[in-house]
């Protein structure tokens, strides 16, 4: 996959910025990290299906600064990426979040994605929740659960919650329902996304 991940690169960047990468991604440092934007671009990273299909997942809203990040990502270490995670800004952590498919081994970095999913930031929530495969295939039923709830209250597309059908099901329909109840009674709206999610009809 980093193979992969760096022929694609590779077709996108200059030839100056790749030699950059490849010598970063050597020694990741925190330095290089924060400087990847600069240093490479950030021109859309849009696939194509046939590399969608030599890389083994898509890169929906990725710029190439965020696949030079995941290189170095998965050159280091879960601890650096933590450490790494913990005091980045706001477009880093959503290159972090957006790269974990990417890593391994996966189940390593459960903590990182899972402090992404506490963030009340709604770009780096989405980044964790939203056309992203690594919640559906590694958390638990009960953290899937709070994600997709977090994602309907916060009014984002379901649609784009990966493995939401799969890992959904009447117990996630019940806490949907419950959450809805609670806003109700508490004079707040409910979004549409959340009512969708609890089996309603239309929200009031």
């Amino acid at each position: 996959m980093q193979d992969a991940l760096i022929g694609l690169l590779r077709r996108r960047l200059t030839p100056p910025a790749m030699d950059w990468l490849e010598k970063q991604a050597e020694a990741p440092s925190a330095a290089a990290f924060a400087a990847a934007r600069r240093k490479v671009g950030f021109a859309r990273f849009d696939l194509t299906p046939a590399e969608r299909l030599e890389l083994g997942v898509d890169l929906v809203g990725w710029g190439v600064d965020d696949g030079a990040r995941a290189v170095l990502l998965r050159a280091a270490d879960p601890a650096w990426a933590l450490a790494t995670w913990r005091r980045a800004e706001l477009r880093e952590r959503r290159a972090i979040l957006r790269a974990l498919p990417l890593l391994r081994p996966a189940a390593a970095y459960l903590e990182l994605a899972l402090e992404g999913c506490r963030s009340s930031i709604v770009p780096v929530f989405e980044a964790i929740a939203c056309d992203n495969c690594y919640p559906a295939m590694h958390f638990s039923d009960r953290a899937f659960a709070q994600l997709a709830l977090k994602a309907a209250v916060y009014g984002l597309d379901l649609g784009r919650v990966v493995g939401l059908e799969q890992r959904g099901g009447q117990d996630l329909r019940r806490l949907a329902a419950a959450a809805a109840q609670e806003r109700r009674a508490a004079g707040r709206t409910v979004p549409l996304e959340l009512a969708a999610l609890a089996g309603e009809e239309a929200a009031p």
